[in-house]
């Protein structure tokens, strides 16, 4: 099993479960898998299970008193061995672009977390 938290648009095919706190986004050619709050809902899936986890903006998306609960309950879904994948904006980078010309509507959606174009991905 792969798991993509705060799936968002990007929605991923089986063995993906896609979980994010909006059923359907408007581009989305479907619903998401499950709706799913990382706020106040456990990640209700027994421990060492999950072969994978993406969590794209998810942390971005949530305050900071919720990061390592979130953390915490991925690493103990995951089986031995499994791969934790954290995608997250990269700010610098977007602040400049925003900064250097503030009507930028994709400068401001990539602080947001709404565009995939300026972001760093590291396994965890």
């Amino acid at each position: 099993m792969k798991l993509n938290l705060a799936s968002g648009t990007d929605l991923r095919p089986e063995p993906w479960q896609n979980w994010d706190i909006v059923k359907r986004w408007p581009t989305n050619p479907r619903d998401c898998d499950r709706v799913w709050d990382a706020r106040s809902d456990r990640i209700d899936l027994p421990d060492a299970t999950v072969d994978e986890i993406c969590a794209g903006y998810l942390l971005t998306h949530v305050s900071y008193r919720h990061h390592a609960p979130l953390v915490a309950e991925m690493r103990r879904m995951l089986k031995p061995g499994g791969k934790l994948v954290v995608d997250e904006v990269d700010m610098a980078t977007a602040c400049r672009r925003w900064l250097s010309n503030p009507r930028d509507l994709d400068a401001i959606n990539i602080l947001n977390g709404e565009v995939v174009t300026t972001h760093r991905s590291a396994p965890v």
